[in-house]
């Protein structure tokens, strides 16, 4: 999920003219950190479980 949209935000950063980012490159930013942002915490998450190795 998150490759397709880093690619909408490159076409869209090198389609840009005037240095001003679209409103759709800030959409697709907000959607990206929300996925990036859970990534995260599964990462965390599963490291603290494998050092206490409940089972």
């Amino acid at each position: 999920m998150l490759p397709k949209t880093i690619e909408k935000q490159v076409e869209l950063v090198m389609n840009s003219s005037d240095g001003e980012l679209s409103p759709e490159y800030h959409q697709l930013d907000k959607k990206a950190a929300k996925l990036n942002g859970i990534a995260h915490v599964a990462a965390v998450v599963l490291i603290v479980l494998m050092s206490t190795k409940p089972f």
